[in-house]
């Protein structure tokens, strides 16, 4: 009885210390994305981190160009995203992220350099792998982070604007340490809302070595709009 005492209290501690290494997180944010009449879109965006269960707001804003080269052939449904209607995307954009909460304040800027490759594997499933630069700039100290994006995403109907089902799995390597250090993984939904908007609803699990909390799980909802240059 004693001994059964003694090791509930131990593990009590350690229990409540492995719970706080895992957070909860609200992202919504939306996107503006403007086509050129040539190989050019313009894509500017807002993002909002809040805690749920802990203290963290984040505030990101940002742009990016995108050339766009070679159209994806074959019988598909159209993408109001012109970037996935195209087997290479080539990206340069800007990132500015206010961190109000946990204090101190902090300020990032990031220049943004990406290079994507996407293609169908037959007529309703599209893959696409992302890889990005990130040059940080955080108070001041600077640092380098590669990002590798993998998605799949599944035309889940045949009309002009389907629902589409997707994941995606994305790795971190801190190119200032040398090490691989975050992961995320997501599981969603886009849905058409009119002719020339859409709305992605997720879940997404992150793990991450050199961040506080250390694990998140995440309830995202996006609000994307498309336009075009007359």
């Amino acid at each position: 009885m004693r001994a059964s005492l003694v090791i509930a209290l131990c593990a009590f501690p350690l229990a409540a210390a492995a719970q706080s290494n895992t957070g909860g997180e609200v992202w919504p944010d939306a996107s503006f994305q403007l086509q050129s009449p040539g190989p050019f879109s313009f894509v500017a965006e807002g993002q909002l981190k809040e805690g749920i269960d802990y203290d963290a707001t984040q505030w990101i804003i940002g742009g990016e160009i995108d050339y766009q080269w070679q159209r994806i052939l074959g019988r598909h449904v159209r993408n109001l995203d012109e970037d996935k209607e195209h087997h290479v995307v080539l990206g340069i954009g800007y990132q500015y992220l206010q961190t109000d909460r946990p204090t101190p304040q902090k300020f990032e800027n990031r220049l943004i350099v990406d290079a994507t490759l996407n293609f169908r594997a037959g007529e309703p499933l599209f893959i696409g792998d992302r890889n990005r630069y990130e040059y940080r700039w955080v108070d001041g100290t600077y640092s380098t982070v590669y990002r590798n994006r993998l998605t799949l995403e599944y035309d889940a109907t045949t009309r002009e604007r389907p629902v589409r089902p997707y994941a995606t799995a994305e790795f971190f390597y801190d190119v200032t340490k040398g090490e691989w250090n975050e992961e995320q993984y997501a599981a969603g939904i886009e849905w058409p809302a009119g002719r020339a908007a859409k709305l992605q609803t997720y879940y997404l699990r992150q793990a991450c070595t050199t961040c506080s909390p250390r694990d998140l799980n995440v309830i995202g909802i996006g609000l994307q709009f498309f336009g075009r240059f007359r």
